[in-house]
Protein backbone atom coordinates (compact mmCIF):
# COMPACT_ATOMS: atom_id res chain seq x y z
CA UNK A 1 0.00 0.00 0.00
CA UNK A 2 1.33 3.41 -0.89
CA UNK A 3 -0.29 6.60 0.24
CA UNK A 4 0.26 10.16 -0.91
CA UNK A 5 -1.84 13.11 0.18
CA UNK A 6 -1.52 16.44 -1.64
CA UNK A 7 -2.67 19.40 0.43
CA UNK A 8 -2.31 21.95 -2.38
CA UNK A 9 -0.99 25.14 -0.72
CA UNK A 10 -0.22 23.49 2.60
CA UNK A 11 2.08 20.64 1.63
CA UNK A 12 2.22 16.94 0.87
CA UNK A 13 2.23 13.84 3.01
CA UNK A 14 3.23 10.32 1.97
CA UNK A 15 3.48 6.91 3.56
CA UNK A 16 3.55 3.27 2.53
CA UNK A 17 4.33 -0.29 3.43
CA UNK A 18 4.86 -3.59 1.71
CA UNK A 19 4.04 -6.84 3.45
CA UNK A 20 4.10 -10.50 2.55
CA UNK A 21 3.41 -13.59 4.60
CA UNK A 22 4.67 -17.12 4.29
CA UNK A 23 3.11 -20.00 6.18
CA UNK A 24 5.50 -22.63 7.49
CA UNK A 25 3.43 -24.49 10.09
CA UNK A 26 0.95 -26.88 8.47
CA UNK A 27 -1.11 -27.43 11.62
CA UNK A 28 -1.78 -23.74 12.17
CA UNK A 29 -0.05 -20.41 12.23
CA UNK A 30 -0.89 -16.92 13.37
CA UNK A 31 0.81 -13.81 12.10
CA UNK A 32 0.43 -10.35 13.54
CA UNK A 33 2.15 -7.22 12.28
CA UNK A 34 2.14 -3.72 13.75
CA UNK A 35 2.57 -0.81 11.39
CA UNK A 36 4.15 2.36 12.73
CA UNK A 37 2.62 5.40 11.08
CA UNK A 38 4.80 8.45 10.65
CA UNK A 39 3.72 11.77 9.21
CA UNK A 40 6.33 14.03 7.68
CA UNK A 41 4.83 17.02 5.92
CA UNK A 42 5.40 20.73 5.44
CA UNK A 43 2.74 23.22 6.48
CA UNK A 44 3.25 26.86 5.45
CA UNK A 45 1.95 29.29 8.04
CA UNK A 46 1.37 32.93 7.13
CA UNK A 47 3.03 35.61 9.26
CA UNK A 48 1.15 36.42 12.47
CA UNK A 49 -0.92 33.26 12.22
CA UNK A 50 -0.91 29.94 14.03
CA UNK A 51 -1.82 26.60 12.45
CA UNK A 52 -2.79 23.18 13.72
CA UNK A 53 -2.51 20.13 11.43
CA UNK A 54 -4.21 16.84 12.33
CA UNK A 55 -3.95 13.52 10.50
CA UNK A 56 -7.44 12.02 10.33
CA UNK A 57 -7.90 8.34 9.55
CA UNK A 58 -11.01 6.17 9.34
CA UNK A 59 -10.43 2.71 10.77
CA UNK A 60 -12.08 -0.24 9.08
CA UNK A 61 -12.20 -3.74 10.62
CA UNK A 62 -12.62 -6.81 8.43
CA UNK A 63 -12.70 -10.57 8.90
CA UNK A 64 -12.54 -13.03 5.99
CA UNK A 65 -12.57 -16.81 5.76
CA UNK A 66 -10.16 -18.17 3.15
CA UNK A 67 -9.31 -21.49 1.56
CA UNK A 68 -6.23 -22.29 -0.50
CA UNK A 69 -6.19 -25.35 -2.76
CA UNK A 70 -2.79 -26.59 -3.89
CA UNK A 71 -2.59 -29.40 -6.45
CA UNK A 72 0.43 -31.68 -6.13
CA UNK A 73 1.37 -34.31 -8.68
CA UNK A 74 4.30 -36.33 -9.92
CA UNK A 75 4.30 -35.59 -13.65
CA UNK A 76 7.40 -37.75 -14.17
CA UNK A 77 5.82 -40.57 -12.16
CA UNK A 78 8.39 -40.47 -9.36
CA UNK A 79 9.99 -38.12 -6.83
CA UNK A 80 13.53 -38.51 -5.53
CA UNK A 81 13.97 -38.00 -1.79
CA UNK A 82 17.59 -37.71 -0.70
CA UNK A 83 18.60 -38.81 2.79
CA UNK A 84 21.68 -36.86 3.94
CA UNK A 85 24.12 -37.41 6.77
CA UNK A 86 24.03 -34.55 9.32
CA UNK A 87 27.78 -34.43 9.87
CA UNK A 88 28.87 -33.72 6.29
CA UNK A 89 25.58 -33.34 4.35
CA UNK A 90 26.57 -36.25 2.08
CA UNK A 91 23.72 -38.16 0.39
CA UNK A 92 23.66 -41.65 1.85
CA UNK A 93 20.46 -42.97 0.30
CA UNK A 94 17.92 -41.96 -2.34
CA UNK A 95 14.34 -43.10 -2.03
CA UNK A 96 12.05 -42.88 -5.06
CA UNK A 97 8.43 -42.08 -4.26
CA UNK A 98 5.98 -43.18 -6.93
CA UNK A 99 2.74 -42.48 -5.08
CA UNK A 100 2.42 -38.94 -3.70
CA UNK A 101 -0.26 -39.94 -1.18
CA UNK A 102 2.24 -42.28 0.51
CA UNK A 103 4.19 -39.39 2.01
CA UNK A 104 1.24 -38.06 4.04
CA UNK A 105 -0.02 -39.32 7.39
CA UNK A 106 -3.42 -41.09 7.22
CA UNK A 107 -5.08 -38.72 9.71
CA UNK A 108 -3.77 -35.73 7.76
CA UNK A 109 -5.01 -37.29 4.51
CA UNK A 110 -8.57 -37.67 5.83
CA UNK A 111 -8.89 -34.00 6.75
CA UNK A 112 -6.68 -32.02 4.38
CA UNK A 113 -6.11 -33.98 1.18
CA UNK A 114 -8.28 -35.42 -1.53
CA UNK A 115 -7.38 -37.24 -4.73
CA UNK A 116 -8.49 -35.07 -7.62
CA UNK A 117 -7.26 -37.04 -10.60
CA UNK A 118 -5.84 -40.45 -11.44
CA UNK A 119 -3.65 -41.13 -14.47
CA UNK A 120 -2.73 -44.55 -15.81
CA UNK A 121 1.05 -44.55 -16.20
CA UNK A 122 1.32 -48.13 -17.35
CA UNK A 123 -0.53 -51.36 -16.73
CA UNK A 124 0.91 -51.70 -13.21
CA UNK A 125 0.93 -48.10 -11.97
CA UNK A 126 -1.55 -45.27 -11.47
CA UNK A 127 -0.44 -41.71 -10.73
CA UNK A 128 -2.66 -39.78 -8.34
CA UNK A 129 -2.81 -35.98 -8.32
CA UNK A 130 -3.79 -34.69 -4.91
CA UNK A 131 -5.17 -31.43 -3.63
CA UNK A 132 -3.94 -29.97 -0.34
CA UNK A 133 -6.50 -27.83 1.47
CA UNK A 134 -5.43 -24.96 3.69
CA UNK A 135 -8.00 -22.73 5.29
CA UNK A 136 -8.23 -20.07 7.94
CA UNK A 137 -9.49 -16.69 9.00
CA UNK A 138 -7.90 -13.36 8.12
CA UNK A 139 -8.65 -10.59 10.60
CA UNK A 140 -7.38 -7.14 9.79
CA UNK A 141 -7.66 -3.48 10.58
CA UNK A 142 -7.10 -1.04 7.75
CA UNK A 143 -7.20 2.68 7.33
CA UNK A 144 -9.04 4.49 4.59
CA UNK A 145 -9.94 8.05 3.61
CA UNK A 146 -6.83 9.47 5.24
CA UNK A 147 -6.63 13.25 5.19
CA UNK A 148 -4.91 16.10 6.98
CA UNK A 149 -7.07 18.79 8.54
CA UNK A 150 -5.32 22.18 8.82
CA UNK A 151 -6.81 24.94 10.94
CA UNK A 152 -5.32 28.44 10.80
CA UNK A 153 -6.09 31.47 12.99
CA UNK A 154 -4.70 34.95 13.39
CA UNK A 155 -2.62 35.62 16.46
CA UNK A 156 -4.46 37.99 18.84
CA UNK A 157 -1.66 40.59 18.88
CA UNK A 158 -1.43 40.92 15.06
CA UNK A 159 -0.55 44.53 14.09
CA UNK A 160 -3.29 46.39 12.22
CA UNK A 161 -1.16 47.03 9.10
CA UNK A 162 -0.55 43.23 8.77
CA UNK A 163 -4.28 42.57 9.19
CA UNK A 164 -5.08 45.10 6.40
CA UNK A 165 -2.49 43.53 4.09
CA UNK A 166 -4.01 40.13 4.85
CA UNK A 167 -7.43 41.45 3.88
CA UNK A 168 -5.92 42.54 0.52
CA UNK A 169 -5.33 38.85 -0.18
CA UNK A 170 -1.55 38.60 -0.23
CA UNK A 171 -1.09 37.91 3.49
CA UNK A 172 2.14 39.85 3.62
CA UNK A 173 2.83 43.11 5.41
CA UNK A 174 3.43 46.20 3.25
Amino acid sequence: MNLKIDLADFGKIGAGFNQSLSVTNTSGETSEKALTWEVNTEVIVRPWHKAKASLCVYESNAMYDFEVKTTVSLPEGHLPVAIRRNTDDKIVWVLWITNITAIFDEDFMEVNIKVVEEHLIDVNRIREDIELLSYGVCKMVSWKNQFVRVESDELPDMPEHVRQASDDGNGMAK
